[in-house]
C-alpha cells in the first residue's frame, strides 16, 4: 500500500458517484436522528442524563456507519434505530416508576457543599473536579463558599444551590480565580491578629493567626488562604 495515496485517502476504491449515495444516506440518517431527538424531548437535548448520553452515542455510531459505509445496508440500521428508541422508552418508564431503578441508571444528586464548606467525604468518593463545580457556582454569582448553605451536583451535571441569607453569610473559601489559593495573600505579616483562613483543598475555615496555621484537620492539606465574607450580589 502506497503511503499518502491521495486517491485512497479521498475515496479509497469507491467511484465518484458514491458521493451521491453518501448524500442520500446522510440525509436519511439525519432525519432518523432528528425524529429520535424529537421523541426524547427538549430536556434530552439541553440537559442529558447518563442514560440519554449512552443512547445518543449508540445512535450516532449507527448513523455514522450507515452514512459512510458503502456495504452498510439501511434497513438493519432503521431496525437498530427502532430498537434504540424502544429500549429508551422502556428504561424511562422504569425510571419514572421505580426510584431504585432510577438510582441505578441515573445515579443520585451528590451533596458537594454543606454549611459553607465542601462535603469532603462525598467529594473524595465521587472524584468531582472542584474547578468545574466552582465555575457552576460563579455562574450563580457566588464569590465564596461561605455564601452557600447547601449545593448539590445533579444527575444531569447542573448545580442546585441553597444560599444563606445575608445576615448568616459566614467566612468561606474564595472561588474567584484571581483569589483562589494565592499564597502571597497569606504571606503578608498580619501580626498576632487572628483572621479567618480557609483550606484551599476542602474549604474548612478556622480562625487563627498566620503563625499558628497547621495542616487542615479535615483533609490534611497545609495550603490556606484568607477567607472572604462578602455578601452575594446578584
Amino acid at each position: 500500500m502506497e503511503t499518502f495515496d491521495i486517491g485512497r485517502i479521498l475515496l479509497n476504491d469507491n467511484p465518484w458517484g458514491f458521493l451521491i449515495e453518501v448524500f442520500f444516506r446522510s440525509f436519511v440518517t439525519f432525519i432518523l436522528v432528528f425524529c429520535f431527538l424529537r421523541l426524547v424531548g427538549r430536556r434530552g437535548v439541553k440537559q442529558m442524563t447518563m442514560l440519554e448520553v449512552v443512547i445518543i452515542l449508540v445512535l450516532g455510531t449507527a448513523a455514522g456507519d450507515v452514512a459512510l459505509q458503502e456495504d452498510a445496508p439501511m434497513i438493519p440500521a432503521v431496525v437498530s434505530f427502532v430498537v434504540i428508541i424502544s429500549v429508551y422508552r422502556v428504561f424511562t418508564h422504569f425510571v419514572r416508576t421505580s426510584s431504585r431503578f432510577q438510582n441505578i441508571v441515573e445515579g443520585q444528586p451528590i451533596l458537594v457543599v454543606s454549611e459553607g464548606k465542601l462535603a469532603w467525604e462525598n467529594v473524595k468518593k465521587s472524584s468531582i473536579p472542584f474547578n468545574e463545580f466552582s465555575m457552576e457556582l460563579r455562574q450563580k454569582s457566588i464569590e465564596h463558599l461561605g455564601q452557600v448553605r447547601l449545593a448539590y451536583l445533579e444527575v444531569d451535571g447542573n448545580a442546585s444551590v441553597y444560599f444563606y441569607p445575608d445576615e448568616e453569610v459566614r467566612p468561606g473559601l474564595p472561588i474567584i480565580p484571581n483569589r483562589r489559593c494565592n499564597q502571597e495573600d497569606i504571606s503578608v505579616n498580619h501580626g498576632a491578629e487572628e483572621r479567618n483562613f480557609s483550606c484551599c483543598c476542602c474549604g474548612n475555615t478556622i480562625k487563627s493567626t498566620k503563625a499558628n496555621l497547621n495542616k487542615c484537620r479535615v483533609c490534611n492539606s497545609d495550603s490556606w488562604i484568607l477567607s472572604s465574607q462578602s455578601l452575594r450580589v446578584e
